[in-house]
C-alpha cells in the first residue's frame, strides 16, 4: 500500500525474479526499459485498472486478442502507467509452465528445493522455471563416503540417536543425504532442528507426499550424490550405528578393494545372528544379504533399472531392501560380509499377520 500510494501512476507490482536485486521499488529494469506487467505473482490496483478503461484490446469472435496483462504493457510502453518490481536475493518468485503440472511429485520436490534456498544458475532473471529437475537437486554429495538416511514419523529420541551416531563418527570425510517421507508428526521439524548438528555436511529433503523408502533411496543415490564411485551406506532414521569407527571400518574395506558389504547389526527385540552368503542369494532365502549395515558403491545401484525396482509402476514398498540388494550383490566382484556389529537395528513392532505374510511373499518374488 505505501509502494502504490508513493507511486501513484504504478498500476500493478510484483516481486522480482531470481537474481534481480531490486531492493526499492522500481519501473524500469537495468537498460531502462519498463518491466511488463507480471500476473502471477503479485499484486493490482483495481480501481487505478479500471481507470485505465477502454484498453487497447481487439476483440475475435467472442474472445480478446491479448490477455488483459499484455493489453496494459501497451498502456504502459505509451508512458500511461508503471508496473513495479521489489525484492531481493532472498525473496523472489517463480511459476511452473503447464508442462510441469503434470508431474504433481517432482512439481512439489522443486517447491521444497525453491523453499530450502536452492536454484539452478539458469534460474537467474527469469519467471519460469528453468531446467529439468536434476538442476534442483543442490547440494549434491560429493564427498568419497556418502550416508543416505530416509525416515517418516520417527521419534524424537530415535532421530536424535541416529545423527548423534553419524556426528561422532572418527571418520571424517563423509556427507549426509537425509530423506523425510512426507511426516504428518512434526518430526520434520525436528529432523531440521536436529541435522543443525551436521552443518553443510547434509543435505535434507522434505517430501510434501509420502513417496516410500525404497522411491527416497532411488533419488539419494541416483541424484544427489556426484561421484560414481562413492561408497553409500544406508542408514535408518530410526536406527543407529554402534561404533564410532563404523565409517571407518567401512571405509578400510572399500579401500581394500571391496564394492559392496553386508552387517552387522544388533537387534533391539531379540538375540539373533544373520550368516551372510553371496553365492546364488536367490536360492538361498536372500542369504541374509539385506541385513545392516548395507553399504556399495554407486556405481552398483546406478546399474539397476529403475523398473526392476517397481511392481505394476509403483514402488516396491514392502522388502525393498530384497529388490536393490540382490541384484547388487549379483554385479559385485568383491562383495564382504562385515562380522563386526555396526548397526542398532530397532524393528517395527506389532505388524499384523497380514503384513507378515505379505512381506514373506516379497521375499519369495525376489
Amino acid at each position: 500500500m505505501r509502494l502504490f500510494d508513493e507511486n501513484p501512476e504504478a498500476v500493478t507490482l510484483s516481486l522480482a525474479v531470481n537474481g534481480d536485486h531490486t531492493t526499492v521499488a522500481r519501473s524500469t529494469d537495468a537498460h531502462g526499459r519498463p518491466y511488463r506487467t507480471e500476473a502471477m505473482a503479485g499484486w493490482i490496483a483495481k480501481k487505478r485498472l479500471g481507470l485505465l478503461r477502454p484498453l487497447p484490446a481487439t476483440v475475435t469472435g467472442s474472445r480478446l486478442d491479448l490477455p488483459w496483462h499484455r493489453l496494459v504493457d501497451k498502456l504502459i510502453s505509451r508512458g500511461h502507467a508503471t508496473s513495479l518490481r521489489r525484492g531481493s536475493g532472498e525473496i523472489w518468485f517463480t511459476a511452473p509452465d503447464n508442462a510441469r503440472k503434470r508431474n504433481v511429485d517432482e512439481l512439489l520436490l522443486l517447491m521444497e528445493r525453491i523453499e530450502a534456498g536452492h536454484f539452478p544458475v539458469a534460474q537467474q532473471q527469469k519467471p519460469l522455471i528453468q531446467g529439468a529437475l536434476h538442476d534442483w537437486l543442490q547440494p549434491q554429495r560429493t564427498e568419497p563416503l556418502v550416508v543416505v538416511i530416509c525416515g517418516r514419523n520417527v521419534r524424537p529420541g530415535a532421530i536424535d540417536r541416529c545423527l548423534a551416531s553419524l556426528s561422532e563418527q572418527t571418520h571424517v570425510d563423509w556427507g549426509a543425504v537425509i530423506i523425510d517421507d512426507a511426516s504428518d508428526d512434526g518430526s520434520d521439524e525436528v529432523i531440521a532442528r536436529a541435522r543443525a548438528r551436521l552443518g553443510d555436511r547434509a543435505t535434507v529433503i522434505r517430501r510434501r507426499r509420502r513417496m516410500g523408502l525404497l522411491a527416497n533411496t532411488f533419488l539419494a543415490v541416483r541424484d544427489l550424490v556426484s561421484c560414481p564411485d562413492a561408497v553409500i551406506v544406508l542408514l535408518d532414521l530410526d536406527d543407529a550405528l554402534t561404533d564410532r569407527d563404523a565409517l571407518s571400518k567401512v571405509a578400510e574395506h572399500h579401500r581394500a578393494g571391496a564394492d559392496l558389504t553386508v552387517g552387522s547389526m544388533v537387534r533391539t527385540d531379540k538375540k539373533i545372528r544373520y550368516p551372510v552368503n553371496f553365492s546364488d542369494p536367490r536360492a538361498n532365502r536372500g542369504g541374509n544379504v539385506w541385513q545392516h549395515l548395507r553399504t556399495f558403491r554407486k556405481s552398483l545401484f546406478d546399474r539397476i533399472e529403475p523398473r526392476d525396482l517397481k511392481i505394476d509402476n509403483e514402488w516396491v514398498d514392502l522388502a525393498n531392501d530384497w529388490a536393490y540388494m540382490l541384484p547388487m550383490v549379483e554385479m559385485a566382484k568383491n562383495p564382504v560380509w562385515i562380522r563386526d556389529a555396526l548397526y542398532l537395528h530397532e524393528p517395527s513392532t506389532c505388524r499384523p499377520p497380514e503384513e507378515k505374510l505379505a512381506r514373506y511373499l516379497k521375499t519369495r518374488y525376489w
